[in-house]
């Protein structure tokens, strides 16, 4: 510790350093890249909170040295479960430094400067997100650290009480197998059979502009497309055709960062982006806002005002119709903050739609999903609306709602990949009912009021109870329940039926 008594911010006052001696640029740049393998194991081995061992398969052929390589890689395949996403991404980063470092260009560097760059862009700057996002900001990290001793150190054994709090953290509910092998080759079919036989009523919805009368130019209420904000960890560009493109046709309209910088809306988790590709392509008039609130599968309890805030920028700004949320806390640990921005969004006649949980009959529905109003709580099923194994149980004398969310297919960094979780069920449902409110909107002649009042949460509700069925104790959502035996005008007085009734 390089001391300074007279300092008031903890970190000046205590200077936490590492004695070290600089080396040349050239010592310190190995083309082995060891240094960086180093580190990756290090900060596996910190998060699983385990050591590893070599073992003789670790050996390198030509030196006969245990490679940190293949224990890098050992340790990410066999502590996958241990470690959080933003910790495996990192780790991974450090095996693939070389090939990243390379990759990476600026006008502006040099190829001496490449390395160092490379590491704060995948390494540092992630890392930095997930401390910080764990454990507040630094001023709240060093709070307890006690005060200076005359000889300028710190006892050893000094009791360290300062626990962060877990009970109240957020979780995207997603699983973290995609890989094709961890699915069951059934449930795969089942989802693209799901997809399939949507797909004529999407291309309708898709086509009502072009197919439909235009609309009255007096009733300006109908005028206006439907909007979904996602609420979620961003979207990500790259080797992404679906995200480029509704970006640049203005699809997405608008996308706003909540973690530091505002403008920063890039998703380095793939939650958020598997999010937005499923309602882009089932919901295809609608409108998208991005919202990003997390780097990583967990928001802890001092960032959860960052939820808040984005319902508000959702609700205050945006005025959106529906709000996409693939996440939840424990449902005894419910957030003031996100309490008051719901209530005031459910006030405006903006829905919530949330993901139930992944705990199976361990666990009730999370936080948000929970709420008795304002919220609806979406359940997953495969794609034949059999139970996904891993929903909550469903609730008596309440509206269990579920949909697909069960090895479904999807693309991230140009890969196929194979998502499951209510975290995906839900934009399915937030789809479904976009595609309700839109096919109102052309189909039904309704007043101003009237189409207020389908656009409050009970009759989004009510909608999704149209094209639901009884399974298994849940509320079964598929369109098909209503298109394939009623023609278009039936269901369009089914749904106008909806506001005379309330």
């Amino acid at each position: 510790m390089l001391a300074n008594p007279s300092a008031q911010d903890p970190l000046k006052r205590w200077k936490p350093h590492v004695a070290c001696s600089l080396g040349s640029s050239a010592e310190v740049c190995s083309d082995n890249y060891d240094d960086i393998l180093s580190f990756g194991l290090l900060i596996v081995e910190m998060e699983a909170k385990r050591k590893i061992k070599a073992n003789q398969y670790d050996n390198d052929w030509i030196t006969g040295l245990p490679s940190k390589d293949s224990m890098l890689k050992r340790a990410l395949t066999d502590w996958n479960r241990r470690l959080e996403d933003g910790y495996r991404a990192i780790g991974r980063a450090c095996l693939q430094f070389r090939e990243l470092a390379e990759r990476l260009y600026h006008p502006a560097l040099t190829n001496d400067m490449r390395r160092t760059a490379a590491i704060y862009k995948y390494i540092l700057t992630p890392l930095r997100q997930l401390v910080t996002q764990r454990y507040c900001s630094t001023s709240q990290q060093f709070s307890r650290i006690p005060r200076q001793s005359d000889n300028h150190s710190v006892s050893a054994s000094y009791p360290h009480h300062f626990q962060p709090s877990w009970s109240s953290r957020l979780i995207l509910f997603d699983d973290s197998k995609s890989d094709s092998t961890w699915h069951n080759p059934l449930k795969i079919e089942y989802a693209s059979e799901f997809m399939r036989a949507i797909k004529p009523f999407v291309d309708m919805i898709r086509y009502l502009s072009v197919n439909c009368d235009p609309l009255p130019a007096l009733e300006q209420w109908r005028a206006r497309k439907i909007r979904i904000a996602i609420i979620d960890t961003g979207i990500d560009t790259e080797d992404d055709i679906l995200i480029q493109t509704a970006l640049e046709s203005g699809r997405i309209r608008a996308c706003r960062g909540f973690i530091n910088d505002p403008g920063d809306y890039k998703d380095s988790h793939g939650h958020g982006t598997h999010v937005a590709r499923l309602i882009l392509s089932l919901a295809p008039a609608a409108e998208l806002y991005i919202a990003k609130v997390s780097d990583s599968k967990v928001v802890h309890a001092a960032a959860l005002q960052r939820i808040s805030e984005a319902i508000r920028w959702a609700h205050k700004t945006i005025n959106v119709d529906l709000i996409s949320m693939s996440f939840g806390l424990e449902p005894d640990n419910r957030n003031e903050e996100i309490d008051r921005a719901i209530n005031n969004a459910f006030k405006s006649n903006i829905t919530m739609i949330a993901a139930a949980a992944n705990n199976g009959g361990n666990k009730p529905r999370a936080y948000p999903a929970s709420r008795r109003t304002g919220v609806l709580c979406i359940h997953a099923s495969d794609g034949r609306g059999n139970d996904g194994e891993i929903s909550p149980t469903p609730e008596s004398k309440k509206d269990n709602f579920s949909t697909l969310g069960i090895s479904i297919e999807s693309k991230w960094k140009g890969e196929k990949v194979l998502k499951s979780g209510t975290s995906f069920a839900t934009p399915i449902a937030t789809s479904l009912a976009a595609d309700m409110l839109e096919f109102a909107r052309y189909k039904c002649s309704l007043s101003e009021y009237e189409q207020e009042s389908l656009h409050s949460f009970d009759g989004v509700a009510e909608m999704l109870r149209l094209i639901s069925a009884q399974r298994q104790g849940y509320d079964y959502i598929m369109p098909l329940h209503l298109w394939k035996y009623d023609t278009e005008s039936e269901i369009a007085r089914k749904i106008t039926r909806i506001v005379a009734s309330r």
